[in-house]
């Protein structure tokens, strides 16, 4: 089965980048309420600081972001990060990592607090730890974390997804199903494009394709307007769902553009293979939401 995911907002980008930023819980709400009619089936969403516009890790603004698109749409699966206090700042010179940012690196348990008092369908469990960007910034997110995650997820009932962003994180996620850390059906997103994961190249996809389990449900997108249009096509004909939105690649040949209409299009380009993106009602019945 193959669907359209919609990455609402994100966390690092601004109002300078694209004007069609949601930041508060009910422009996040209506942006991704827009993109669900528009034929997304998933949602997946970040909370920004409504003050600040910067990336948040507050509950309340969970809760109420969930609040308000449940009101209008319950079908719609709400799809909530779970990678918030994984980010380390390192410098060149000692102390290589600040007290207040080791501080801020959160453990599994409260990286995914948020998750079940907002009555999250499912997350992101980024299968592995990566530089980020060309500064300082490393992603951590270590084998025995992600284990432990993928455990406290099964009594708030919430259904991981695999995020890959390379060929090693794609076989760590084989591992982990092979081992029975998360359920069956668990569907793998893979993302390219990143700042030294992946590039967003046919060879790329072949390849992360020939490590993942036969049968694993699938999505995928690349960071960047140009990447993701060259790879979209690609990953429809080898039978994979869309991962697309702001949060991924803002522009369409350099103009910012809306949720809904980058939704819309990735519909049009599975269309053309002569099928429909699954509905939310379908997803939710398949995964065993």
């Amino acid at each position: 089965m193959r669907w359209i995911t919609c990455a609402v907002n994100g966390g690092t980008l601004t109002r300078a980048d694209t004007p069609h930023l949601s930041i508060t819980p009910a422009e996040i709400a209506t942006d991704a309420l827009a993109a669900a009619e528009a034929g997304a089936a998933v949602v997946h969403v970040h909370v920004r600081d409504p003050a600040t516009g910067l990336g948040a890790h507050d509950i309340a603004l969970y809760v109420e972001v969930a609040d308000r698109i449940r009101a209008c749409n319950a079908e719609v699966i709400i799809h909530f990060t779970g990678g918030g206090g994984g980010t380390l700042p390192l410098g060149l010179q000692d102390p290589v990592i600040a007290a207040g940012d080791a501080a801020a690196i959160l453990s599994a348990e409260r990286r995914l607090a948020h998750l079940a008092p907002a009555g999250a369908d499912m997350t992101g469990l980024d299968c592995g730890s990566f530089s980020w960007g060309d500064g300082g910034l490393v992603f951590l997110s270590p084998t025995d974390m992600l284990y432990r995650a993928a455990a406290l997820l099964g009594p708030m009932g919430v259904r991981p997804e695999l995020t890959v962003f390379d060929l090693g994180q794609m076989a760590l996620a084989a591992r982990m199903m092979a081992d029975a850390a998360v359920p069956e059906r668990t569907p793998v997103c893979i993302g390219f494009g990143v700042l030294w994961c992946a590039p967003a190249r046919p060879k790329a996809l072949e390849a992360m394709l020939d490590l993942m389990p036969p049968g694993t449900d699938w999505t995928a997108s690349s960071k960047g307007d140009a990447g993701h249009r060259a790879l979209a096509p690609l990953i429809v004909a080898a039978g994979g769902g869309l991962r697309t939105g702001i949060e991924d690649h803002h522009l369409w040949h350099g103009e910012p553009v809306t949720n809904a209409w980058l939704v819309t299009e990735a519909a049009r380009m599975i269309a053309t293979t002569g099928s429909n993106p699954a509905s939310a009602k379908e997803v939710r019945a398949h995964l065993g939401l």
